[in-house]
């Protein structure tokens, strides 16, 4: 029933594809087609006459045939499995050289995030994070195979909400191979609002651009609005900005560290307390009380000292309060302080350990620009 095909490539460097099939020379027909799933009409819900499955059917005319392949023998957790790969018998658009194909692919039911916000508007801020964690651990998978594979089409539209909360990933009909060597994309593709900056031929797509195209679906679930028209405030601000850099060096490394940074938002659900306050976790709260307790007794005694001596107290106390607590607003990012520091904000592990290595540097600078404010 199911397709199955030979790709090559000539030396016109041409793709060219053979479909052979098992004992059915007209596959298609064992699908029978019960409605459209977009306006355009290409993309169909149907039915399997022999088992009854529901699958979906799509139109393509643009497509990376080694993505497709990698796609059918290598299946993705949380996208739509790919069942059978055909010629369409009545392409919508026939160009030289490109062989339109209809995708038989696996029905996730469920409803696209999209069309949550049209029905029950913004998400919150706690359902954000949840569903940006679960697209982390799709792109981490989608990324990490070599060559890596960069979906370029991330949106509201293309998540899908299954049924057991859990959200999947939709449409690779945009997507393209990890080519390490082009200096920019041979194609333009994406959807406006969405699409970074790269896909628009400033350079060659990376896992940095789906981290883009992440950014602003988190902005958009958030506040119903894309980045440019309404920004998200409050625990996501910082994580959403780091995501649509233009440039894509400054965005997060990979989808793995995008993850790690929306699990700390997700601990921290009081950003504004103090360091091991912000999750409200007892046994982050006990040590943390137990330092601050000595540091107030630290911080009282040696004030009292300086007292009794006779002496101006301000540059003593700056200095106490600064070897106390800027330590523990620096190491625990309060705020994002880290966003200051160079070093801090590079996407490479390496250059970053320098960063926390230069400590002594960045106390001593601070101290230096706070002690003539009460000499």
């Amino acid at each position: 029933m199911y397709g199955y095909y030979i790709i090559f490539e000539n030396k016109m460097k041409q793709i060219s594809v053979i479909f052979m099939y098992e004992n059915n020379p007209y596959p298609l027909d064992a699908y029978l087609e019960l409605e459209p799933l977009c306006d355009k009409g290409h993309v169909l819900l149907v039915q399997n006459r022999e088992d009854g499955q529901l699958y979906v059917k799509k139109r393509i005319q643009s497509y990376a045939p080694e993505l497709y392949r990698l796609l059918l023998e290598e299946p993705v957790a949380k996208t739509p499995r790919i069942c059978g790969i055909y010629p369409d018998p009545e392409p919508l658009i026939r160009t030289n050289g490109a062989v339109p194909l209809v995708i038989i692919e696996e029905y996730l039911p469920g409803h696209t995030l999209a069309e949550h916000l049209c029905d029950h508007g913004a998400f919150s801020e706690e359902e954000v994070i949840r569903i940006g964690l679960e697209l982390c651990s799709i792109l981490k998978e989608l990324h990490s195979r070599r060559p890596a594979i960069i979906h370029r089409d991330i949106k509201p539209a293309n998540v899908m909400l299954l049924p057991d909360g859990s959200v999947g990933l939709l449409d690779f009909s945009a997507s393209k191979l990890e080519a390490v060597r082009e200096s920019r994309d041979t194609v333009l593709i994406g959807t406006a609002g969405f699409a970074a900056p790269e896909q628009y031929g400033f350079s060659s797509s990376t896992p940095q651009t789906d981290l883009y195209s992440m950014g602003v679906l988190l902005n958009t679930l958030r506040t119903g609005s894309l980045p440019w028209e309404k920004r998200a405030g409050g625990r996501l601000s910082y994580v959403i900005g780091r995501c649509l850099k233009l440039d894509p060096k400054d965005r997060f490394a990979d989808a793995r560290e995008l993850r790690a940074a929306l699990k700390r938002v997700q601990r921290e659900r009081y950003p504004w307390l103090p360091p091991g306050f912000r999750s409200l976790c007892w046994y982050k709260m006990l040590p943390a009380a137990c330092y601050y307790l000595l540091f107030l007794a630290v911080f009282t005694s040696v004030s009292l000292k300086i007292l009794v001596a006779g002496e101006d107290p301000r540059s003593g106390q700056i200095v106490l309060i600064t070897a106390g607590l800027f330590p523990i607003v620096f190491f625990f990012d309060f705020l994002n302080i880290q966003r200051y520091f160079p070093f801090l904000k590079s996407t490479n592990r390496w250059v970053r350990l320098v960063g926390y290595l230069l400590f002594p540097l960045w106390l001593w600078i601070f101290l230096l620009l706070t002690l003539p404010l009460v000499s």
